[in-house]
């Protein structure tokens, strides 16, 4: 099969999963979601070997042919599309997705296959997350999962920078550092020893406390992970940055606190529908286990 035509059979499939899944619930299957359940008989603008193509759809085939290049569909740039050649699109649609049920593409393509399998649990989350749940379900799931909506906690410190090269300083970086070392250790003020060995940094740290994240934006991975695992007031060892050699010193830490929930209401409502996206799924792979016939077999895997 070409490339063209392999792309072609598997644009076609993008619709094939409601078809399928509609079939098999009506032959006595497991439920149907909703969303891809008949509404009922509409008006047919074709029919393409007995499979009637509704007239509600047409809008799309032409609002696809608009939004193609001129130079592919013939149509002079800006142009309308005509009912026509919308039809004569749905038509070929048709033929195509009739084509690759009959090669069994959804079950031979990797690619077509892994489209389907999305798109069935697309519409079945979708349709769970779509309810709004109710103040129980939503105190539910804060009280179920209240890590979940921790707020991080705070580490409130000072950095000491040595510039490397680029220092107004005359004396070395690593002279400086190993001065203030030993200030620090004879119990020497920290900032005292900033102003007086240190360098100023590009960007100065906030006198408030910082979240991790925060952390991580002023001072980078490496300082970061150094600040956090500090204990208050002990200057940390040297750390080698792309500005310089840095000490940081933690004065004070912040925990994290889950706050009440009607401080997070709107998360816990966004948690509680995922949740019920994931239940609905997993009730719905219960529901196809329970009517297929499965067997495995019981030879070892090699």
């Amino acid at each position: 099969m070409s490339r063209t035509t392999h792309e072609t059979a598997v644009l076609a499939l993008g619709t094939l999963a409601g078809l399928i899944l509609i079939g098999v619930g009506l032959a006595g299957g497991p439920r149907v979601p909703a969303v891809l359940a008949p509404a009922g008989s509409e008006p047919a603008a074709a029919l393409v070997n007995g499979v009637p193509i509704p007239r509600t759809s047409i809008e799309r085939f032409a609002e696809a042919l608009a939004s193609e290049r001129p130079e592919r569909t013939g149509a002079p740039s800006g142009g309308g599309v005509g009912a026509d050649a919308a039809l004569e699109r749905a038509v070929d649609d048709e033929l195509l997705f009739q084509r690759a049920l009959a090669l069994e593409l959804p079950r031979k393509d990797f690619l077509a296959r892994k489209q389907l399998v999305k798109s069935l649990i697309d519409v079945v989350v979708r349709e769970a997350e779509s309810t709004e749940p109710s103040a129980a379900e939503i105190e539910a799931t804060y009280l179920e999962e209240p890590e979940f909506f921790r707020r991080p906690g705070r580490v409130a410190l000072r950095q000491m920078l040595f510039r490397e090269g680029a220092s107004a300083r005359p004396e070395p970086a690593p002279e400086r550092l190993e001065r203030a070392r030993a200030r620090l250790a004879a119990g020497d003020d920290f900032a005292r020893v900033a102003a007086e060995l240190g360098d100023l940094p590009v960007i100065p740290l906030p006198t408030a406390a910082l979240t991790p994240t925060e952390l991580r934006e002023y001072l980078g991975p490496t300082v970061a992970a150094s600040a956090l695992s500090l204990e208050p007031g002990r200057p940390s060892e040297p750390i080698r940055t792309s500005a310089g050699l840095v000490i940081v010193i933690v004065d004070a830490r912040e925990p994290g606190v889950i706050p009440p929930l009607d401080e997070v209401r709107d998360q816990a409502r966004q948690v509680a529908r995922r949740r019920a996206g994931e239940r609905a799924l997993g009730s719905y792979l219960a529901e196809l286990r329970d009517h297929a016939a499965i067997q495995l077999d019981p030879a070892p895997a090699r």
